[in-house]
């Protein structure tokens, strides 16, 4: 869940003609957020293979995120499987790689990719 206060004062702290990046779902909360602030967002969609590898190896190498017990140890393809069909685990839980793709596209252009 986003908590829309601590996006928006992180936000507020953007001086003018810069920008954050970042990564959020998209939702008409933080629609109406953005354009309240009077600022735009930009959708940049990396081919989903490139993510699922980038992703595993990321994840598996950095201890302070919150997955990486989740993928620590394991072979390269099975933490490039795992980062594929996602998983719920012990309170955990990763969405597969087209739900995530799913959830950034317009609803007119929901595909399976």
């Amino acid at each position: 869940m986003v908590d829309y206060q601590a996006v928006k004062k992180a936000l507020e702290n953007i001086s003018p003609g810069r920008f954050p990046s970042g990564h959020l779902i998209y939702s008409q909360n933080m629609a109406a957020l953005l354009r309240s602030m009077n600022m735009k967002s930009i959708l940049i969609l990396r081919d989903p293979r490139d993510v699922v590898v980038s992703h595993a190896f990321y994840i598996a190498k950095s201890p302070e995120h919150h997955l990486y017990n989740h993928f620590q140890g394991r072979k390269e393809e099975e933490s490039i499987s795992l980062s594929i069909t996602g998983f719920k685990q012990n309170g955990s839980f990763l969405n597969d790689i087209d739900t995530r793709y799913r959830a950034v596209l317009p609803r007119q252009q929901k595909r399976t990719i």
